[in-house]
C-alpha cells in the first residue's frame, strides 16, 4: 500500500510537472500572442489612421468632382445659348443679304430704265437741236422749241428728282445730262 502511495505520488508530481510545463508553454504563448495581437492593434490603428485619411481625400476628390461637373454643365449651358445666339443671328444675316440682293436686283432694274429713259432724253433733244438747227432763222419757232425743250427738260428733272433719293447714282448723270442741256440751250439763248 506504501509502494502504490509512493507510485501515485510518483505520478502526481509527473502530472504537477508536467503541468507546470504546460502552463509555462501556455504563458509564453500568451505573451507571444499579446505581442503579436498588439502589434495587429498598431496595424490596425495605422490602417484606420489611413482609412480616415483616404476617406477624406475622397469626400474632398468628390466634392472637387461635384464642382467641376456642375462648372462644365454650367459652361455647356453657357455654350448652347451662345451657339443659339449665333445660329439665331446668323439667320437675320441671311435674311439681311437676301433683302439686300432683292433691293440691289430692284436698284439695277431702275437704273437701266433710267438709262434708256436718259438715252431717249439724249435722243429728243439731238432731234430738237437738228430741228433747231433747221429753223434756226426762224426766231419764233426757236422760242417756241426752246420752250419745249425746258419743259420737257424740267420734267425730266422732276422725275429724276424724284428717285434720287433711292438712286444716288444717278446724280453723276444727271448733272452731266444738265450741263448738256444747259450748253445746247445756251448756243440758242
Amino acid at each position: 500500500q506504501v509502494n502504490s502511495l509512493a507510485d501515485q505520488l510518483r505520478d502526481l508530481r509527473r502530472t504537477y510537472e508536467e503541468e507546470c510545463r504546460r502552463r509555462k508553454t501556455a504563458e509564453e504563448k500568451i505573451q507571444q500572442l499579446n505581442g503579436h495581437n498588439q502589434s495587429l492593434q498598431s496595424k490596425i490603428d495605422d490602417l484606420i489612421h489611413k482609412s480616415g485619411s483616404s476617406s477624406d481625400m475622397l469626400s474632398r476628390l468628390n466634392e472637387e468632382l461635384v464642382q467641376r461637373q456642375q462648372q462644365a454643365s454650367k459652361k455647356e449651358s453657357e455654350l448652347r445659348g451662345e451657339i443659339e445666339s449665333l445660329h439665331k443671328e446668323n439667320q437675320e444675316r441671311e435674311m439681311e443679304i437676301r433683302n439686300l440682293k432683292v433691293e440691289i436686283e430692284n436698284q439695277k432694274s431702275l437704273l437701266t430704265r433710267f438709262e434708256t429713259k436718259e438715252s431717249d432724253v439724249e435722243k429728243l433733244i439731238q432731234a430738237n437741236v437738228n430741228e433747231l438747227k433747221l429753223t434756226r432763222s426762224d426766231n419764233e419757232e426757236k422760242q417756241r422749241l426752246i420752250d419745249t425743250l425746258k419743259v420737257q427738260l424740267k420734267e425730266i428733272q422732276d422725275q429724276l428728282q424724284q428717285t434720287y433719293e433711292h438712286q444716288g447714282s444717278l446724280k453723276g448723270k444727271v448733272f452731266c445730262s444738265n450741263l448738256i442741256i444747259q450748253s445746247i440751250f445756251n448756243i440758242f439763248i
